[in-house]
């Protein structure tokens, strides 16, 4: 498995088609470090379309306002199949639901409270981009 850091996350990738991003500790991310995160998760992944597994399960992380319009809007997000996020609660998912109606990211994304069931359509999704790229 591959792995690197960043000032605040660590990165792992624990597929062929999919990077892991746990932080480390409650965080306030800027855009700074938001486009950190996404540079080694493309460096890690050679530039091949990957799938972005976050988990903000055990730890709070908020996010600037641009760190926030960035992730929703980037272009090179369009080297991404999906983004799954794990949140530490119902509450916490039904709130970002209400985030994602109001900011419609570039890439699919979901959020989830196991980290089991954002695996799981991450899978889905891979295997709809293949059957799709082919």
């Amino acid at each position: 498995m591959l792995k690197t850091f960043t000032r605040t996350a660590e990165l792992n990738k624990i597929g062929p088609y999919t990077v892991k991003v746990t932080f480390r500790e409650s965080t306030y991310l800027t855009l700074e470090e938001v486009i950190a995160i996404t540079r080694k998760c493309e460096n890690m992944m050679e530039g091949k379309p990957f799938c972005f597994l976050a988990d903000f399960s055990s730890t709070q992380v908020s996010f600037s306002t641009e760190a926030r319009v960035y992730l929703s809007n980037n272009p090179t997000a369009l080297n991404r199949h999906a983004d799954a996020i794990i949140v530490p609660s119902l509450a916490a998912k039904l709130r970002s639901d209400l985030y994602l109606r109001m900011h419609r990211p570039l890439v699919p994304t979901r959020f989830f409270t196991s980290e089991e069931k954002a695996l799981e359509w991450i899978t889905e999704m891979i295997r709809l981009k293949t059957i799709h790229l082919n």
